[in-house]
């Protein structure tokens, strides 16, 4: 279950410890003799880690801890930083063939001194974080356990109707109402109906809406209201059902003894309950609350309302309703509801915000209303100036909108609070793909492994958690999108991690991550602020408008090679390059490479040297014709994309890439090229596969073999010839049928 307070740095710590208790660390830690230092280091980072909740919660009151938690944050990454060279050392040596008694010493000789320097650094600067740390009287809690306060309660909700008008939801009251009033539903007595969406979307005013309606009002000997909020306590909750019925305090404080009660005043009579705002996930916990009200009289209801799909799924008797916001005109007539008295306009000046009002609103009626609101406080003169300001990333507590979703955030796991902070580097509107999401946040290091799970179905997990939480959206132009409010939210937890290229920031230099909208043509000056940004992993053009005719001048990639030495993410996705440089090579923390769609005409030999890339996206390079010869050292490859470029032939030593999860297109070499049977090792491979050049293949048995049958995470094989149908040989081609049906 997701915990309130879960620091979001509690998951980078752990991922800290499993990279200092690694081999090869250890081996490099004995030689260049700095064990103590990283043991002392270990020490110190568990010593922080266990007041890391209490300084999460805390940070919002006193902006001191923030500071203190950005400084943390900051040398985490610093470590991290070292720690990953430790391990690119050792891989690359190991690619070498270099065995520890026969390591170069002229290696060895340059890489001992700066790595103990730096190990010696950081080891100081966490103890200066430590001796400041005992300035804020930070409460130690066992990692993992629930906070015992509450970093952002939502205020409890009532049955009573706020508002003067509910717009947009008619079609909505009348499919729940339909549900409630529907007797072949299903043939239990009581009946669970989920209403799910995000913070903010109206869950709990159609709850409240259908709650009201006099005609159903009628329906039901009872009608019960419960605010669950964040705080599932079953013994409260069965308790404010039972006060509610009876009228009564109740003085029981057994379970059993308030629940057995509870079945006497429901049993045989027929109800409506509404559970407002359910956040927890434990089965269990939902299985001792329902026990009572499953004795309640046929037609019996109990409505719930949550962000969470996976709570809707859970809890649900019949199909759960999924809110959508609502639309542009709608969102315009709940503002001036807000803004004006009479929700009329009294100034036709106001008609010149309803663009921007809308804009900001994204169909959300929190926002209309938090915003009507907002500015009926206001001179209108003064309107189009707040239209205009940064309220909707203010940190203040009169930001409710904020406020209100912070509560998703502060309920993620940790390892979900650092995936849903890093998509503060997607522009808002921008639609994303899963996958691309997905093979980000392995880069950077943001997945747990797990002995039993690939990483990529780790990955998979995470995302399909965060959109069941409303965080991220269906796009109706396809793939996902965030809420703009949404989006604000993870700049705002991101803080100065996180750098847009067209924002500016005083605090440039603390950034790990960026991203931006190409322009036509980007010069150099457009990439000055990197100057300051030493120390950043994520170098991403993320275009709005797909298929640009985007250029970058040719002295980018060199400076940018050359000053941000620890990428771990590096895109020139659409750019009209057609080479880079040799320097490449020195990017030994890259990951995630991403030339789809450039005019790359060769990869330099030295991207081969890349031993920690797990990503290389060439997809659409219509004018690269081969691969770098020394494919076979990116042993930790698992994604290649080469759909729709010239590659005529796979580089010999492919077999050995025994990482591989993607494989887009594999061309069958001839004579002693690469041949279909280096496709044996690759074991792992999934998703969509082309085969081409199978004219090449000159013995069809090859084929006969486990080739393709024991990869069974392909979904989608393609298989090409370049001749003639009828020229093929009969048994191949009545291998590719079978091939097909199988899949």
């Amino acid at each position: 279950m997701s915990l309130i307070g879960e620091s979001a740095l509690s998951s980078f710590f752990q991922s800290l410890f499993e990279k200092i208790e690694c081999p090869e660390i250890l081996k490099f830690a004995r030689e260049d003799q700095v064990l103590a230092d990283i043991r002392k280091l270990e020490e110190i980072l568990m010593g922080i880690q266990s007041v890391l909740e209490d300084a999460e919660e805390k940070q919002l009151s006193n902006p001191l801890v923030k500071m203190w938690l950005d400084k943390l944050k900051d040398l985490a990454y610093d470590v991290e930083d070292i720690l990953d060279e430790y391990q690119t050392e050792s891989l690359q040596r190991q690619l070498k063939g270099e065995t520890e008694a026969g390591s170069s010493k002229f290696r060895k000789l340059m890489f001992n001194p700066t790595m103990v320097s730096k190990m010696k650094e950081v080891t100081t600067r966490f103890q200066t974080i430590v001796d400041q740390q005992k300035d804020f009287e930070l409460i130690k809690r066992n990692v993992g356990r629930t906070s015992s306060s509450k970093v952002c309660v939502r205020p409890p909700s009532t049955c009573l109707a706020h508002e003067p008008e509910v717009y947009g939801r008619d079609e909505d009251k009348r499919k729940i109402r339909h549900l409630i009033l529907s007797n072949d539903a299903s043939d239990k007595n009581v009946i669970v109906i989920p209403i799910v969406g995000m913070g903010g979307v109206g869950k709990t005013t159609l709850a409240r809406l259908v709650y009201s309606d006099e005609s159903l009002q009628q329906q039901f000997n009872l009608r019960e209201w419960v605010c669950v909020s964040d705080d599932f306590d079953i013994l409260r909750i069965t308790k404010s059902i039972l006060e509610s019925i009876t009228k009564k305090l109740c003085d029981l404080n057994e379970l059993n003894q308030v629940q057995l009660r509870l079945h006497e005043q429901l049993a045989g009579r027929k109800f409506l309950i509404v559970l407002d705002d359910v956040w927890n996930k434990n089965y269990d916990d939902w299985n001792t609350l329902r026990s009572p009200l499953m004795h309640g009289a046929p037609g019996s209801r109990v409505i719930v309302t949550t962000r969470d799909e996976d709570i809707a799924r859970m809890m649900k008797t019949i199909q759960y309703h999924n809110l959508n916001c609502i639309s542009d005109e709608d969102c315009w007539k709940l503002f001036l509801d807000h803004a004006f008295d009479s929700g009329s306009v009294a100034d036709p000046k106001v008609e010149v915000i309803r663009e921007k009002v809308i804009n900001k609103c994204g169909g959300l009626p929190l926002a209309a209303r938090t915003l009507g609101g907002l500015l009926r406080s206001k001179p209108q003169e003064h309107w189009e100036e707040v239209m205009n300001s940064e309220i909707w990333n203010s940190q203040g507590d009169g930001n409710n909108i904020l406020s209100l979703l912070r509560l998703s955030y502060y309920h993620l796991p940790s390892h979900l609070k650092r995936c849903f902070a890093y998509c503060a580097i997607l522009p808002k509107d921008y639609a994303f793909e899963k996958k691309q999401l997905v093979l980000l946040w392995m880069a950077e290091g943001l997945i747990e492994q797990r002995d039993d799970q690939h990483m990529e179905d780790v990955g998979e997990e995470y995302f399909q958690d965060l959109f069941s939480r409303s965080l991220f959206q269906s796009s109706s132009t396809g793939g996902f999108v965030m809420h703009d409010l949404v989006n604000d939210l993870a700049q705002v937890v991101a803080g100065d991690t996180y750098f847009r290229l067209e924002e500016k920031s005083s605090k440039q230099e603390k950034a790990r991550h960026s991203s931006y909208i190409p322009c036509r043509f980007d010069r150099c000056e457009r990439f000055e602020p990197f100057e300051t940004m030493k120390h950043m992993r994520t170098f991403l053009p993320l275009s709005l408008a797909g298929d640009m005719n985007i250029c970058l001048a040719n002295c980018i990639p060199s400076y940018l090679f050359s000053k941000l030495r620890f990428l771990r993410v590096l895109s020139f996705n659409h750019y009209k390059i057609t080479k880079l440089p040799d320097s490449i090579g020195d990017l030994k923390h890259l990951r995630y490479l991403d030339l789809s769609y450039t005019c790359i005409v060769t990869l330099p030999e030295r991207t081969t040297s890349l031993c920690n890339l797990q990503t290389m996206l060439l997809k659409g390079c219509r004018d690269l014709e081969k691969l770098p010869s020394e494919m076979q050292n990116l042993i930790n490859l698992r994604h290649l994309d080469i759909q729709d470029t010239s590659v005529k032939v796979m580089q010999q030593g492919m077999e050995k890439l025994r990482s591989l999860r993607t494989l887009s297109n594999f061309v069958v070499g001839e004579g002693n090229e690469v041949g279909i049977t280096a496709l044996v090792n690759l074991k792992f491979l999934r998703g969509a596969l082309r085969i081409s050049r199978l004219d090449n293949v000159a013995n069809a048995s090859n084929v006969r073999g486990t080739i393709l049958l024991d990869k069974g995470r392909i979904d989608d094989l393609e298989m090409a010839w370049e001749v003639l149908i009828w020229q093929v040989d009969r048994f191949l081609f009545q291998t590719k049928i079978e091939l097909y049906l199988r899949r």
